[in-house]
């Protein structure tokens, strides 16, 4: 998977926004494009680190596939989080990865536990989330 150039896309959302702001001067739209930007880029950041770990993952469907192992579940449950922590309603978070709010929040709650109880593999995880996240910034 490639890497998302973020100064190629704030130049690009900059331009959106001038034309926008010319054209409608709708600043709605702007904000729900932004938006759309961001829990892109936070599902391509935990998918690829995903893709990295499983060899036999589904590198088109990705997190998005109706497979239960747990390695693939765990993630999930970490892009829950981090689309939460991110300020993403759960319905926002429901509608990108076609689930619904049961199946969300039931991972934002399995995976904030899994973390407070220190486990291993979601902790780990959860930091080196953390570390990609906070370095495209």
């Amino acid at each position: 998977m490639s890497r998302i150039d973020h100064a190629a896309l704030l130049a690009d959302i900059s331009e959106l926004e001038k034309q926008l702001s010319e054209k409608y001067n709708c600043a709605v739209v702007l904000k729900m494009l932004i938006r759309k930007q961001r829990i892109e880029s936070i599902y391509d950041t935990i998918n690829r680190l995903y893709i990295e770990k499983d060899d036999k993952s589904d590198p088109v469907k990705g997190l998005r596939c109706e497979k239960q192992h747990h390695l693939i579940v765990m993630y999930r449950h970490l892009f829950f989080l981090a689309a939460h922590e991110a300020q993403f309603s759960l319905m926002d978070v429901e509608r990108f990865l076609g689930k619904d709010h049961a199946t969300v929040l039931n991972g934002i709650r399995r995976a904030r536990k899994a973390i407070n109880k220190r486990d291993y593999r979601y902790l780990k995880n959860w930091n080196l989330i953390q570390k990609h996240l906070n370095s495209n910034k």
